[in-house]
């Protein structure tokens, strides 16, 4: 029962995330990786399995904590050698330890170039 639960939550935020990667709010394709940001590697799990059930992405990532999203974003750390290309959509938990979703989502929309980043929060 909790995973079929799980599985809709994570359905209704997948559904807008499929809308945006086809461009219907702004008419554009979104292209580029899905980000996952949890720290339960469960849910992250369930999410990539719903993403790969209903199409398939470029290429999904899968970031533990709030902290790791932002130096993963801006290049620092050990994503210093990355593309500096931005994703096509983040799936961010809103209650994570230390730096809560909420924190870092209002981060990414202070910053020019990270705030057109479309950004779904999930919470469980």
């Amino acid at each position: 029962m909790t995973r079929c639960v799980t599985s809709t939550a994570f359905l209704i935020a997948l559904i807008c995330a499929y809308e945006y990667r086809l461009g219907f709010q702004t008419n554009n394709i979104v292209e580029g990786a899905i980000v996952i940001v949890d720290d339960n590697p469960g849910h992250a799990l369930l999410t990539e399995e719903a993403l790969r059930e209903f199409f398939i992405p470029e290429e999904v990532i899968y970031l533990r904590t709030g902290a790791e999203l932002l130096d993963y974003l801006n290049c620092r750390g050990p994503y210093e050698k990355r593309a500096s290309v931005n994703p096509g959509i983040i799936l961010l938990d809103l209650n994570m330890p230390n730096l809560s979703g909420q924190t870092v989502l209002q981060e990414i929309k202070q910053d020019k170039k990270l705030r057109t980043i479309p950004t779904i929060i999930l919470s469980m």
